[in-house]
């Protein structure tokens, strides 16, 4: 196997000695990324192919009183990265877990913002990845995508020559899959050295029975349904010229509720 299929899924000592160069060489990039991604002290924040975790230790100072978890396929790259973050860890504030983002293991509207950095490239399809970062971020979320490679730049070839897998994408192709996964407001941000950061909000998620209960009420039990229903249908008719037609509130029957930005 080549040093450089590393990159993609680190394996062995070449990919412990990769995880190591990448913490320290996509150092600029991240810190440029970072600075478009606005988050509140105290967010939930998951990095999606973590790496070696240089950007979960930054995530952590970015959200001081937050929670900060990290996921990697790579058996290296996630104890690497359990290693640099092991105070974190043992405070309560961070976790790492071998997985894929093909099936994200963590529970569905969890997360105010999720994070990929220099990793899309591997991902296997990216609409349905995408739909899994939507699933688990909460309403409102943001998805920050940077990535060394914009697709600008012919040179970039190189690497999908030397890695097997790799595919660099344009803004244009992510933003139209961001926005076939469900995501809307999304922001493009370039930089002079072909670097490419992507903003992506989930803006109009559809808001189900469960979430609004636990979170406003604080129960999400089944039998309490009915009554949000009511509640719902009484604050239509403060809100709404026409209840019957909401502008403001959508139904999805059996599902939840869609807040609509007008």
């Amino acid at each position: 196997m080549s040093f450089f299929e590393n990159t993609r899924k680190p394996t062995g000592f070449g990919g412990k000695l990769m995880v190591l160069m990448m913490n320290v060489g996509h150092r600029a990039l991240s810190g440029w990324g970072l600075r478009f991604l606005k988050i509140a002290p105290d967010a939930k924040v998951l990095d999606c192919g973590c790496g070696g975790g240089a950007n979960i230790r930054a995530l952590l100072k970015k959200c001081p009183k937050g929670i900060v978890k990290g996921i990697d396929y790579s058996a290296v790259s996630a104890e690497q990265a359990r290693k640099r973050n092991a105070d974190a860890i043992q405070a309560g504030r961070c976790a790492v877990w071998q997985g894929s983002v093909e099936q994200i293991i963590f529970a569905s509207g969890w997360f105010d913002a999720v994070t990929a950095f220099e990793t899309v490239y591997f991902w296997p399809g990216l609409v349905p990845c995408f739909r899994e970062v939507y699933r688990v971020l909460k309403p409102d979320g943001t998805f920050l995508i940077c990535n060394e490679c914009g697709g600008d730049i012919p040179g970039d070839e190189k690497w999908t020559q030397r890695i097997s897998g790799m595919r660099i994408y344009k803004d244009t192709q992510l933003k139209a899959a961001l926005e076939e996964a469900g995501f809307r407001d999304v922001q493009i941000y370039k930089h002079k050295r072909d670097w490419l950061c992507v903003l992506a909000r989930n803006t109009g998620k559809v808001l189900t029975h469960n979430y609004i209960l636990k979170e406003v009420w604080g129960s999400a039990l089944a039998s309490d349904t009915p009554s949000l229903r009511v509640f719902m249908a009484t604050l239509r008719k403060k809100i709404e010229k026409d209840p019957s037609a909401p502008r403001y509130i959508q139904t999805h029957i059996g599902v939840g509720y869609r807040m609509i930005r007008q």
